[in-house]
């Protein structure tokens, strides 16, 4: 991670791995995050995932976006 990072999007970042990687390389993760207020887009369909590490939860599966019109219903 460069030094001056402000923002990460992390995409999917730990889909594809086993569930206790996964927590290793979230607890590693979040502490830099925090040390460094650093601030993160994380995207995932893991919604416990989300529920543990968010503070704001966007569910893209209970909202109206109409991208074609320019439309979006939170």
């Amino acid at each position: 991670m460069a030094p001056e990072t402000r923002f990460i999007v992390a995409d999917e970042m730990t889909t594809m791995l086993d569930a206790i990687t996964q927590v290793q390389i979230w607890e590693v993760m979040m502490g830099v995050v925090k040390e460094r207020n650093i601030g993160v887009l994380l995207v995932s369909h893991s919604e416990k995932l989300l529920e543990r590490l968010c503070t704001k939860i966007l569910d893209f599966e209970k909202i109206n976006a109409c991208v074609s019109t320019s439309c979006l219903t939170l």
